[in-house]
């Protein structure tokens, strides 16, 4: 069957519910759940084991590229932020977790963590050259946000197909 107008796994559960209460399976007897669900349930599975490796690698490149914990704790700090954004974009637009909203929570992070490196790398080298710290914040800020624009922009724009999309596993 194809599942319109809510998403896959919602309608699942509670066909499952339905079913173990409907349904007396004998011993030895049971029940599984393919089609779109299962493939949605493995990518889902595969997500679970890359984002924390993907957060771990992005932890140990700006460690080595600011070589202090300091600032790649700033940079890492914006990630949540993101996640919140994120969040209530799917909700905006009556979204469910799908896969192509986890790619775009992949995007969205590398995205967040891309002008933090731009800004936090722009101001370390402002207070260097002996700027004071709200000098060269405000400078740092004002010089970087077409850049943090752009990127952000192209994010975006990128993935706008996601959000229309109405096929298998979009999440309509």
């Amino acid at each position: 069957m194809n599942v319109a107008g809510r998403d896959i796994g919602g309608f699942v559960r509670d066909a499952q519910a339905e079913a173990r209460r409907r349904v007396a399976l004998s011993p030895g007897y049971y029940v599984t759940w393919g089609g779109q669900f299962e493939s949605q349930q493995q990518a889902m599975r595969r997500l679970l084991i890359i984002m924390p490796i993907v957060v771990g690698v992005i932890v140990v490149l700006l460690l080595l590229t600011f070589n202090s914990a300091w600032l790649a704790s700033l940079v890492l700090i914006n990630l949540p932020f993101a996640m919140v954004g994120g969040v209530f974009a799917l909700m905006a637009w009556g979204l469910y977790l799908s896969v192509p909203a986890s790619v775009g929570f992949i995007v969205l992070f590398g995205v967040a963590v891309l002008n933090g490196l731009v800004l936090v790398s722009y101001i370390s080298q402002l207070r260097s050259e002996g700027a004071s710290v709200s000098d060269a914040v405000i400078r740092g800020c004002e010089t970087r946000l077409r850049a943090v624009l752009m990127t952000a922009s192209i994010a975006i724009f990128s993935l706008i197909p996601m959000v229309y999309a109405t096929g298998p596993g979009s999440g309509r």
